[in-house]
């Protein structure tokens, strides 16, 4: 039997400093997206909220795993709106090419164009009226497996759907991007939204430069801003992530 290969599991431990507690207090909460890169440009894109916090603790942990599927949505990225699907999702892997011929007739290619990356997702659509939803596994405490997915990036012609035939890619950057959204205005996971209306200077955090898959990092009030510090902690594993740090001996 062929023998399936395991997805690899990320971890983010976010502290908060109690400085920053105090500037927060209970006006705002606090939201995350990950960046891909998408047609021309070489920066990290972020479009939809993928995880989110109504309430502000002083230590929250994201959970998840580079498991992905694809959708296909009959909608554009309209900020503050939800990205829904228009088809059932397909489980994708780097290299994949999702194809696209109408919304009753969706596959998976196993092939890619030689000329975009390795480590994308390709999509053609062969006809127009549709967008490219990128979900990724999430731990959402579900118990059904398949729903601990959620919509991470929408591939589309800004608000509107492609108008044409459209072929391109969707590459994981291992960027995430952390801010703190007024809650008079709220966004929380599924939505769409536009960096540049954010209300406060969001954070980039680059995870995948990092030794492990599993770190812990803090924000605090600087400089009249909130602000990542340099201070990374990297765990070997996800379990002793989660051990108090307090409590776990040092390292000889």
């Amino acid at each position: 039997m062929e023998s399936r290969k395991v997805p690899s599991r990320r971890s983010i431990k976010i502290k908060i400093n109690k400085d920053l507690a105090k500037v927060l207090k209970e006006e705002y909460s606090i939201c995350c997206a990950w960046g891909f890169q998408y047609g021309q440009l070489d920066e990290p894109l972020y479009n939809i909220v993928g995880w989110s916090a109504d309430e502000i603790q002083p230590i929250m942990t994201i959970h998840w795993s580079e498991t992905y599927r694809v959708t296909a949505s009959g909608t554009g990225c309209v900020p503050k709106f939800f990205v829904d699907s228009a088809t059932e999702p397909l489980q994708i892997n780097p290299g994949e090419t999702f194809v696209f011929d109408t919304f009753d007739r969706v596959s998976i290619s196993p092939d890619q164009p030689p000329e975009d990356p390795q480590d994308a997702f390709a999509f053609t659509t062969k006809t127009p009226g549709c967008s490219i939803v990128l979900e990724r596994g999430l731990d959402l405490q579900r118990e059904n497996d398949e729903d601990n997915f959620t919509p991470m990036f929408i591939a589309s012609n800004g608000a509107q759907t492609f108008p044409v035939p459209t072929a391109g890619y969707i590459r994981p950057t291992d960027k995430i991007l952390i801010w703190f959204q007024p809650i008079s205005k709220p966004l929380i996971r599924r939505q769409a939204f536009d960096r540049k209306s954010l209300a406060m200077e969001p954070l980039e955090y680059q995870y995948g430069t990092q030794s492990t898959k599993f770190t812990q990092i803090t924000l605090d009030f600087v400089d009249g801003r909130p602000q990542l510090l340099n201070t990374i902690i990297a765990f070997p594993t996800e379990s002793r992530m989660l051990m108090p740090i307090s409590r776990r001996r040092p390292s000889a």
